[in-house]
């Protein structure tokens, strides 16, 4: 694990699973994160249990969402190839 990553890490290896996918869905690219989307630290979530497809609440995004709507191309392809998130999931307005 790269140094800088490992108080980011500490604190998630303590959160609830809820918490672990807020975090995973700010570390893609989710409005609201004081980070840049970074494809680390969402390996080392999804490692530790988030859910690469869960959805915030307000607008039912998931991390791809978020991700390809900003135009992540790096973090679309980890989550494409490498995490497999679902590619046909809706939003809470069904697109």
């Amino acid at each position: 694990m790269r140094r800088e990553f490992a108080p980011y890490l500490a604190a998630a290896a303590a959160a609830s699973a809820e918490e672990l996918n807020v975090k995973f869905r700010l570390c893609c690219g989710e409005p609201g994160s004081e980070e840049s989307p970074n494809v680390g630290q969402a390996q080392a979530l999804l490692s530790m249990g988030a859910d690469r497809d869960s959805k915030c609440p307000t607008a039912g995004w998931t991390a791809l969402h978020h991700a390809s709507g900003l135009g992540l191309k790096k973090v679309v392809e980890f989550l494409v190839d490498e995490a497999k998130a679902d590619i046909d999931a809706k939003d809470n307005e069904g697109c």
